[in-house]
């Protein structure tokens, strides 16, 4: 093998390695978001299921969509008075072998500046990542949530 033949293996071999190392170690379950409700054209929500069969907590810090200018993962908190609020999470963690549910009333992903051009049964792709990496997701447009989804209690732990 020549020193060039050696470089240029060596070379492709790079990438090829950090680009296995960024894999998420999640499962990502049925995503959905409701239609665009007439006055809030520029805000949408998604939510979904995310599944970390890993020993280890992943930390995701990375929400972006090309349909969406700002993605954003909030909770619902309850003040002294009984309010509830939204909260922005700056990470979300799923811990090992853990399963956390996005839902209404719950964690779920804010768009904002969203493209509301997307109707009922029409999709588009969600990305959620941490340090390492990025998962894609596909964001199904309906009314209600997918039973699946639905029948989750929205965090469940396996030991």
């Amino acid at each position: 093998m020549t020193r060039l033949t050696a470089f240029v293996c060596l070379w492709l071999a790079i990438p090829l390695t950090s680009v296995a190392g960024s894999t998420l170690d999640l499962e990502i379950g049925p995503a959905w978001s409701p239609p665009a409700r007439p006055g809030q054209q520029s805000v949408g929500v998604a939510y979904l299921t995310l599944q970390n069969t890993a020993g280890s907590d992943v930390v995701l810090t990375q929400f972006h969509s090309p349909k969406a200018k700002r993605v954003e993962v909030h909770t619902h908190t309850q003040d002294a008075q009984g309010v509830m609020r939204m909260e922005k999470l700056d990470a979300l963690t799923i811990p090992a072998n853990s399963t956390v549910a996005m839902k209404p009333g719950g964690l779920h992903v804010m768009l904002f500046d969203y493209k509301a051009d997307v109707k009922e049964g029409a999709s588009f792709p969600l990305f959620i990542g941490d340090d390492l990496g990025e998962k894609a997701v596909e964001v199904l447009v309906r009314a209600s949530a997918p039973e699946s989804a639905a029948a989750d209690d929205g965090h469940t732990h396996h030991h």
